[in-house]
């Protein structure tokens, strides 16, 4: 009989640990760089009354933490990134941009005003990089067939598939998956981790 409470005991103990360690995934918080990212765990985990001040409208060095009443000031070039509310960003030159996919390479996305007939109006702009600590780069043919250039199939697939740079955000409800990144796995080469 005490080997049965014991063993239960162990595996609320277990499972407890596992939840905690869940949970801390999920967190809101900083990541300072890649392999914090990669690993999905925050380096600086927000509290529920603690805030996270980006300047993400305009494209501030700085990032602010407040917690207690106390404000901490840090450099978005010391850092990779944040998760807020269950979504992930990567710091570039400044700029913030949530990351859609990590799936082959990185693809990222963001609200851009562009110019519209009657103004400057809110459009979703992606990006992609190579690896997570790569430069983004607007994502377009011309720009994936030059950062591909050695991946010969996969260049191929894109002219054939994708006839406008718009149709590179496609994305497929059923495949739960952007139409690029799936074209990506079936005609590139075995991507190496990095």
């Amino acid at each position: 009989m005490k080997g049965y409470r014991l063993n239960i005991l162990a595996a609320l103990l277990i499972g407890s640990v596992a939840a905690h360690a869940q949970n801390n995934k999920s967190a809101d918080g900083i990541y300072h760089n890649a392999d914090d990212f990669k690993n999905q765990k925050v380096a600086e985990e927000l509290g529920s009354g603690d805030k996270l001040q980006t300047n993400r409208f305009f494209g501030g060095s700085q990032v602010k933490v407040v917690r207690d009443g106390q404000r901490n000031t840090l450099a978005k070039d010391d850092l990779f990134g944040y998760r807020q509310n269950g979504k992930d960003y990567r710091f570039y030159k400044n700029g913030e941009y949530q990351i859609a996919d990590t799936a082959g390479f990185y693809l990222y996305k963001r609200n851009e005003f562009t110019a519209g007939r009657k103004g400057q109006v809110p459009q979703t702009v992606y990006y992609f990089s190579k690896s997570a600590t790569s430069p983004l780069l607007k994502l377009t043919i011309g720009n994936l067939n030059k950062e591909y250039q050695e991946e010969t199939n996969f260049r191929y697939a894109l002219m054939d598939y994708f006839k406008t740079d718009a149709q590179l955000a496609n994305y497929d409800a059923q495949l739960k998956t952007y139409q690029l990144k799936y074209i990506y796995a079936q005609h590139s080469k075995p991507a190496v981790a990095k």
